[in-house]
C-alpha cells in the first residue's frame, strides 16, 4: 500500500504541474487515504513516516500555491513537520530527515505569512535557517544543502523587504546571494542556479537602488544573462532581460535628474549603445504577431517597446504595446506606455499612468522592482523637463 500511495502522490504532483489542480487534489487525498492505515499499524517505520510526510508536504504546497487555501496548506505543513520531527528522533544521524524538516519549517513560514502572522512566519524561517546552517557546516560538499540555505535566506530577505525593513532585507539577501553565487559558479551548466542568483541580485538593487554597490550588481546580472544566452542562444527570456538591464544601466549613466541635452556628447554615446539592444529583442515581434500574451510574453513586449523608444522609434513602440490586453498590463507595461506618451508629447496621459503605477505599488511593495524604480524616475524626468519648458 505504501508503494501504491507513493506512486499516486507522484501522479498528483504531475497533474498539479500540468494545471489540473482539482484532479491533483483528489489524487493527493487518495494517496493520503492509502498510506494512513499503514502508519497506524507501523507508527515507527521509517519508510512509512517518510512517505506520508512527503504526501502531507506536497499536499500542503498544492493547497497553498495552486489552490490558494492557506489554511489547509498550514494544516498539512504542520502535520508533515510533526512526522519529520519523529524521523529525526528515530534516526538522528540521517541528515536527510533534518533537511526535510527544515523544508517543512519553510513551508509553514510561507503559510503563516499568508495568514498575516508575520512574526510567527519569521520565527519559522529562522528555525529553518538554523537547521540548514548546521547542515551546510557539516556537509560542505553537498550542493543541495547550500542551495536550500540560500532559499531560506532569500525568504527572510523578502519577508523583511515586504515589511519595509531595508537593513534586515539586505543582510539576508546578501547571505542568500553568497550561497547562490557559490552554487552557480560550481555548476554553471545548471541554468536555474544562475537564475536564482539573478533574482536575488535584483532584489538587493531594488531595496537600495542608489547604493554605490548597485551598478556592480546590475553588471553582474548582465554577465549572468550573457552566460545563460551562451547556453540557450534562442531564449527570448534571457535575451530580452539582458536588453532591459543593459538599457537601464544606460539610463543610470545618463545622470539622475539631469536633462540629456545638458550632456550632448554622453547622450550621443549612449544613443549609439542603445542600438545594440535591438537585435536582442527581434524575436519579440513574432511573439506579438502570434498573440502570445502570457506574463512572459507581455514582459517581452514591454522590453521590446522600451528598446524601440531608446532608439527613437516611438511610433513602432506605441503600435507594439497598444494591443496588450488592458486587464493584463503589469506596471512595467504602464510605465512603458507612459514613456511613449512622453515622447509623443502627451504628458497628461503620461502623468496619469505614472500615478496609477505608484498607487498600485504603494498598496503592496515598499521596495518596487529595480526596473520599475528606474523607469518611474525616467518618466518623472520627462515630466519635470516638460514643466520647466512650459
Amino acid at each position: 500500500l505504501i508503494a501504491y500511495a507513493a506512486v499516486t502522490n507522484q501522479i498528483a504532483l504531475a497533474q498539479g504541474n500540468q494545471g489540473r489542480k482539482l484532479e491533483a487534489e483528489q489524487r493527493y487525498l487518495e494517496a493520503l487515504a492509502l498510506a494512513s492505515p499503514v502508519l497506524q499499524r507501523h507508527p515507527d517505520r521509517v519508510e512509512v513516516l517518510e512517505e506520508i510526510a512527503t504526501i502531507r508536504s506536497d499536499l500542503g504546497v498544492h493547497y497553498g500555491f495552486k489552490l490558494g487555501d492557506w489554511e489547509k496548506s498550514l494544516q498539512h505543513g504542520e502535520a508533515a513537520a510533526d512526522l519529520r520531527s519523529r524521523l529525526v528522533e528515530l534516526e538522528p544521524d540521517k541528515h536527510r530527515h533534518e533537511n526535510a524538516l527544515a523544508g517543512s519549517y519553510n513551508n509553514i513560514a510561507l503559510a503563516l505569512y499568508q495568514h498575516r502572522r508575520v512574526d510567527d512566519s519569521r520565527v519559522m524561517f529562522e528555525r529553518a535557517a538554523k537547521v540548514r546552517e548546521r547542515l551546510v557546516r557539516e556537509n560542505p560538499a553537498i550542493p543541495g544543502y547550500t542551495l536550500n540555505l540560500g532559499h531560506v535566506y532569500n525568504n527572510l530577505g523578502t519577508l523583511a523587504a515586504k515589511q519595509g525593513q531595508a537593513e534586515a532585507a539586505i543582510e539576508s539577501f546578501q547571505k542568500a546571494v553568497a550561497m547562490k553565487r557559490r552554487i552557480a559558479e560550481d555548476h554553471p551548466q545548471v541554468i536555474h542556479y544562475a537564475k536564482d542568483c539573478i533574482d536575488i541580485l535584483i532584489s538587493i538593487a531594488a531595496v537600495e537602488p542608489d547604493h554605490p554597490r548597485t551598478p556592480a550588481l546590475i553588471a553582474e546580472v548582465q554577465s549572468l544573462y550573457e552566460g545563460l544566452l551562451v547556453q540557450r542562444p534562442g531564449s527570448q527570456e534571457f535575451a530580452t532581460n539582458l536588453a532591459l538591464f543593459r538599457g537601464l544601466q544606460l539610463l543610470e549613466r545618463l545622470g539622475k535628474g539631469q536633462a540629456r541635452d545638458g550632456r550632448p556628447r554622453e547622450a550621443k554615446t549612449l544613443h549609439e549603445a542603445a542600438k545594440s539592444l535591438i537585435g536582442l529583442t527581434d524575436d519579440v515581434v513574432g511573439t506579438a504577431e502570434s498573440g502570445n500574451q502570457g506574463s512572459d510574453g507581455v514582459r517581452a513586449l514591454a522590453i521590446r517597446a522600451l528598446v524601440l523608444l531608446w532608439n527613437d522609434r516611438t511610433e513602432e513602440a506605441s503600435r507594439l504595446i497598444e494591443p496588450v490586453d488592458a486587464g493584463r498590463r503589469p506596471e512595467l507595461v504602464w510605465l512603458t506606455q507612459s514613456l511613449v506618451h512622453c515622447q509623443l508629447g502627451q504628458f497628461e496621459q503620461a502623468s496619469d499612468l505614472l500615478d496609477q503605477t505608484k498607487t498600485s505599488l504603494s498598496k503592496r511593495d515598499p521596495f518596487p522592482a529595480y526596473e520599475l524604480t528606474i523607469l518611474m524616475r525616467e518618466v518623472d524626468r520627462h515630466l519635470r523637463e516638460h514643466a520647466h519648458d512650459g
